[in-house]
């Protein structure tokens, strides 16, 4: 294949699927959500991939004192399926460790008085043991609403 006929057997299809929910009773918010991505790539054979990722959240506003303590467990993984044509090296190796998991504790002040969000959040990020990378993150974030 020369590149000056290259862009006339390209073809790309890509589709995607989201789900969200989110849940507020009592002073406890749940969230949770699901995307996935399809794509196919079709030069003189196609390539087909898929990425997924979820995420779950619980906290709970402790209405005294402006707290919220929560929890959030996520989910990515660019390459959950891959599939290229027989004469085409696909890199699989390295596709099948890419998958991350993070786990986050945080701690919000949520004023009921001014229009203004404190958040602290403390990240464990795991990536699968062929990847390991010391990333885990500590963030503070300030919100204002105006």
């Amino acid at each position: 294949l020369d590149s000056q006929t290259a862009q006339d057997f390209i073809n790309r299809q890509e589709v995607g699927v989201t789900a969200d929910l989110m849940v507020n009773l009592f002073g406890v918010t749940a969230i949770a959500n699901y995307v996935q991505r399809s794509q196919t790539l079709e030069f003189s054979s196609p390539i087909t991939n898929s990425a997924q990722s979820f995420q779950a959240q619980i906290g709970y506003r402790i209405p005294v004192v402006d707290i919220q303590p929560s929890y959030r467990f996520a989910f990515y993984d660019p390459f959950s399926e891959f599939a290229s044509a027989p004469d085409q090296p696909d890199g699989l190796e390295q596709r099948n460790f890419d998958a991350l998991t993070y786990h986050t504790l945080g701690l919000s002040y949520v004023s009921s008085a001014y229009p203004i969000i404190v958040m602290l959040n403390y990240t464990l990020a795991m990536e699968q043991a062929e990847s390991t990378i010391d990333n885990d993150r500590l963030d503070l974030l300030l919100q204002l609403t105006f």
